[in-house]
């Protein structure tokens, strides 16, 4: 903050100026045009005790109340688009979560009656010789797994963007030390 000065008016008041006012004109609270006089005049004049009611930026935004807003925001900013991925993933997982056992087996059911004599003892003998073969995990037990994890991620993404958020909005409303 630069230099200020108090310029005398006729009505007894002080009008602050500054260098970058010399040579202009500013008005008095009481309606007078006053003349700022040059540089050199502007030094003869009573210094300006420093103003307590502007507080400067710096104060105000001091490294750990502007790391925290910062941090704060950009951890809400990455936590809601983990959310808004892991969200659209979870939708699409959710439709394949329902057993479809039955409807397999319906399905089944119907192919092995449509078999003939010969399909039916050709299937029967790839079956005795090769078996059933390893176990698969049905693809709605997955899909329910996949719903698990991506349920769980969004939980933690949301309550890490709340806490964010919250950081933000506490750097905003701590008051700075006083100088």
């Amino acid at each position: 903050m630069s230099a200020q000065y108090l310029l005398p008016c006729a009505c007894g008041q002080k009008v602050r100026v500054e260098p970058a006012q010399a040579g202009g004109q500013v008005a008095c609270a009481c309606g007078a045009k006053l003349y700022v006089p040059t540089l050199r005049g502007l030094r003869q004049l009573e210094a300006a005790p420093p103003d307590k009611s502007v507080r400067s930026a710096g104060r105000q935004w001091g490294p750990v109340r502007g790391a925290m807003f910062s941090i704060g925001l950009l951890v809400t900013v990455i936590s809601l688009l983990v959310l808004a991925y892991t969200y659209l993933q979870f939708a699409a997982a959710s439709d394949w979560t329902q057993d479809q056992t039955p409807l397999i087996h319906e399905a089944e059911g119907q192919a092995i009656e449509k078999m003939g004599l010969m399909e039916s003892l050709e299937a029967f003998y790839i079956l005795r010789n090769e078996g059933l073969g390893e176990p698969v995990e049905p693809f709605w037990v997955t899909a329910q797994k996949v719903v698990a994890e991506k349920r769980a991620l969004m939980i933690g993404a949301g309550s890490l963007a709340l806490a964010g958020a919250i950081a933000a909005i506490a750097s905003l409303l701590i008051r700075p030390a006083r100088a």
